[in-house]
C-alpha cells in the first residue's frame, strides 16, 4: 500500500526515509521479513532525495555484507544494480553548475551504489579516472575520489594495492591518507588485507589512525575474520596503544 504513494513522491521526502528506514529495522528486528522490505526499496528506482538515497544504500548494503558468501549473492548485486540505475544515470559523473551540495553527495552514493553492485561500465570508468590520475593526466574530483578508489580497491589486485600503498606513502593530507587506508582496507584478497592491517600498526600509519584499519578491515566481508583475529592476536598492543 506504500510503494504506490512513495513511487509518485505523494508523500514527503521525510516520510519516504522514514518508511525504508522502519521497513529495515523491523525486519531487522524479525517482525517482518527481509523480502518485505527488499520489495519496497523498489519503489524508490526513482527517487532523487538525498537524505532518502543515504538511508536506502545503507540498508541494501547491510544486506549485501550478510549474503555476501550466499550463492545467489550474484542475484542480489543484479537486484541491486536495477534499484541505482536510473539515479546514478541521471546525477552522472560530472558536476553541474550551480548543483546543490545534497546533489554532489547524492551522486557520490549513486555511482558507489551501482558500482558497488557489479555494474561493469561503472567500475571501468573509476579505474579508467584512477589512471589517468595515476599519470597525471587529469586530476580526480574530491567529490568522487573516494568512491574511485573504493571501487578500484574493490575490483583491484596486487598491482592497484601497491599503487594505493605508493599514494598512501607520499601524500601529507591526512584526509587523503584516510581515504587511501580505506582502499588498502578494501581488497578481495585476505593475503593483501593482511599486509593492510600489519602497515597499519607500523611506523607510517598515526596512531590515532591506526584502530580505524580494524574497522574497515572488518567491514569488509572478505576480512571479517582476518580483523578479528588480529584483534586477539594484537590485544597486548593495541590496549598498551589505547587505553
Amino acid at each position: 500500500l506504500l510503494a504506490k504513494p512513495i513511487r509518485k513522491k505523494i508523500l514527503t521526502p521525510i516520510d519516504r526515509f522514514g518508511i525504508i528506514r522502519d521497513a529495515f529495522m523491523l525486519s531487522q528486528s524479525g517482525q517482518i521479513s527481509s523480502v518485505d522490505a527488499l520489495e519496497l526499496a523498489i519503489a524508490f528506482k526513482k527517487e532523487e532525495e538525498y537524505i532518502v538515497w543515504a538511508e536506502v544504500s545503507s540498508d541494501l548494503r547491510t544486506i549485501d555484507n550478510l549474503l555476501f558468501f550466499e550463492p545467489f549473492y550474484e542475484q542480489y548485486k543484479k537486484f541491486c544494480r536495477a534499484i541505482f540505475e536510473e539515479i546514478a544515470k541521471k546525477v552522472g559523473w560530472d558536476k553541474k553548475s550551480q548543483e546543490s551540495h545534497m546533489q554532489t553527495l547524492l551522486r557520490s552514493i549513486a555511482i558507489y551504489g551501482l558500482g558497488a553492485s557489479g555494474d561493469k561500465k561503472t567500475i571501468s570508468k573509476a579505474k579508467s579516472f584512477f589512471g589517468k590520475a595515476l599519470a597525471k593526466n587529469s586530476k580526480l574530483d574530491a567529490d568522487l575520489r573516494a568512491v574511485i578508489y573504493n571501487l578500484v580497491a574493490e575490483n583491484g589486485k596486487e598491482k592497484e594495492y601497491l599503487q594505493f600503498m605508493d599514494l598512501y606513502k607520499k601524500t601529507s593530507l591526512h584526509e587523503e591518507k584516510d581515504r587511501i587506508l580505506r582502499a588498502l582496507c578494501s581488497f578481495r584478497n585476505k593475503e593483501l588485507l593482511g599486509k593492510t592491517l600489519a602497515f597499519a600498526f607500523s611506523e607510517n600509519v598515526r596512531a590515532q589512525d591506526m584502530y580505524k584499519a580494524i574497522s574497515f578491515v572488518f567491514a569488509n566481508p572478505m576480512g571479517r575474520d582476518l580483523a578479528w583475529d588480529f584483534l586477539k592476536n594484537n590485544w597486548p598492543t593495541i590496549e598498551k596503544l589505547f587505553s
